[in-house]
């Protein structure tokens, strides 16, 4: 395919990916079986793109110019490929448009052959290989992030006490699950799961004391603060909600004052609208219960982008201040003004922090051994050591400030 820069949507650079001119249509089949009764030893490529909105794809460098992806050394796996992940973000007959973090493109590949900057225009034979692949890394982070509230400890150790449940002289405090609400997801897998020690442990899952724990109130006064939320809703005086009717006020209340909640229903039933309103009570109960920190936030999460944005903007149509997290190029384009990347490009502070941090990330560089096998000197080790160093406390400080933004 034949690049050409495009534009940028924040720091992210947008590039067209274009099937070139010159593109190769046909190839060779090299091993035909001797049962196959084709009259050629060739096939067609695909006339049109198979990529589709927020595939994640490797860009690879076709060191031969046109016609060269079906060389092993320019395939994304080869040891010396040159290689970028990006991101598509809209498709069409016979191009894609991606996106690529700030610099990576021209540092990888050159700058593009249409280039307008101060590094001049890249070669105009350039030609890259994008395969549509699937990355582990977010796997990685879902299997981590469950890991945190479903590890199963060695020996049984369930009990349930007063002690779970949060008050004024115990406030919760960031990165901790509820106690309750750990217990019950590993109760309720583990309790058939032969491997687990709590296998048909009746007194060590302890099943009705969960549900027991569960339903209470996640506050102190979180039933005052709900009844202060129902109440506004039904009025509704600058009529930002909708007329909610018993079922979707009900499930209301009891997502406000339970520990966990499951809303189900069909579609059409209002399940975004509710979730926006259940949102809509979190954040009266941050700003005015006795139990939460300062500056409490409402951490509300979706399965896809799309539900993602659909409850942002529900929860901007009732006035509430929305952080939408991610790349702003994954999100709807009517929820870019309120993405992160959107603060951080209002805010000059932020901007010299993360350009800071994106300096001192690009010059680590992994301990390499030299042909014979030696290691790198203590001196070379220590250099290593302190752009490390150097790194971190560079993208903690750029955590810091953006974090800043929103208290």
């Amino acid at each position: 395919m034949f690049p050409s820069r495009r534009g940028n949507i924040f720091s992210d650079e947008v590039y067209r990916l274009v099937k070139g001119h010159d593109a190769t249509s046909m190839y060779s089949i090299e091993n035909q079986n001797e049962d196959d009764n084709s009259s050629d030893n060739h096939l067609k490529l695909p006339q049109n793109s198979k990529f589709c909105p927020n595939d994640v794809v490797m860009i690879t460098l076709q060191m031969r110019g046109s016609g060269d992806f079906f060389g092993h050394s320019s395939t994304p796996t080869h040891k010396d490929a040159v290689t970028v992940e990006a991101r598509v973000i809209s498709t069409g007959p016979t191009y894609i448009d991606v996106v690529i973090p700030g610099g990576k493109f021209e540092a990888t590949f050159g700058p593009a052959p249409n280039n307008n900057g101060p590094s001049g225009r890249g070669d105009k034979n350039m030609r890259l290989r994008v395969d549509r692949y699937f990355s582990n890394i977010p796997y990685n982070r879902m299997i981590a992030a469950l890991g945190q509230i479903s590890t199963i400890p060695t020996k049984p150790n369930v009990s349930l006490s007063e002690s779970d449940t949060h008050s004024k002289k115990s406030k919760p405090t960031f990165n901790v699950v509820d106690g309750s609400i750990r217990q019950a997801i590993l109760s309720t897998f583990s309790f058939d799961d032969p491997s687990s020690p709590y296998f048909q442990d009746i007194e060590a899952c302890k099943l009705n004391d969960i549900a027991r724990f569960i339903a209470r109130p996640p506050l102190q006064d979180s039933t005052k603060l709900t009844n202060q939320v129902l109440s506004f809703l039904q009025k509704n005086t600058q009529n930002n909600f909708p007329n909610f009717n018993g079922p979707q006020l009900s499930a209301i209340g009891a997502a406000l004052t339970r520990k966990l909640s499951l809303i189900h229903g069909p579609p059409g039933t209002g399940k975004t609208t509710v979730a926006a309103a259940i949102g809509f009570g979190f954040v009266h109960q941050c700003r005015s219960s006795t139990d939460l920190e300062k500056h409490s936030k409402v951490l509300a999460t979706a399965f896809s982008n799309a539900g993602a944005d659909n409850l942002a903007e529900a929860l901007l149509r009732l006035g509430l201040k929305v952080v939408r997290v991610g790349k702003a190029s994954a999100v709807s384009p009517s929820l870019w003004d309120y993405t992160l990347d959107a603060a951080i490009d209002k805010d000059p502070n932020a901007q010299k922090a993360l350009e800071e941090a994106s300096i001192a990330t690009a010059n680590l560089r992994r301990p390499k051994k030299d042909g014979r096998g030696v290691s790198k000197s203590k001196t070379d080790i220590s250099i290593d050591r302190i752009k490390r160093d150097h790194a971190t406390r560079a993208v903690e400080a750029s955590i810091e400030v953006s974090f800043n933004m929103f208290v």
